[in-house]
């Protein structure tokens, strides 16, 4: 039942996420926020981007009465490799 739960939860985070306006294409798919169990990866090219929708997510998921845990966010960066 928790995982039911849970994805009831996050989903409005994920619309808050969606009418952001703030876009991450991958293969011409739609990937700015991939969730997994507990887990979310936010993905967006320019890192002021990356920043703003970490603070929506921030925001709803407050409203929410839920917190991220600020000993395990975890920041990748990787440069697109031109061929």
């Amino acid at each position: 039942m928790s995982p039911y739960l849970f994805a009831c939860f996050i989903d409005s985070v994920v619309d808050k996420v969606k009418s952001s306006g703030v876009r991450c294409y991958v293969n011409m798919t739609y990937m700015s926020m991939l969730l997994y169990a507990d887990d979310i990866l936010l993905v967006a090219p320019p890192v002021t981007s990356l920043q703003r929708i970490v603070s929506i997510c921030e925001a709803e998921l407050e409203s929410l009465d839920m917190r991220v845990n600020p000993k395990n966010p975890h920041v990748f960066a990787s440069v697109p490799v031109l061929a």
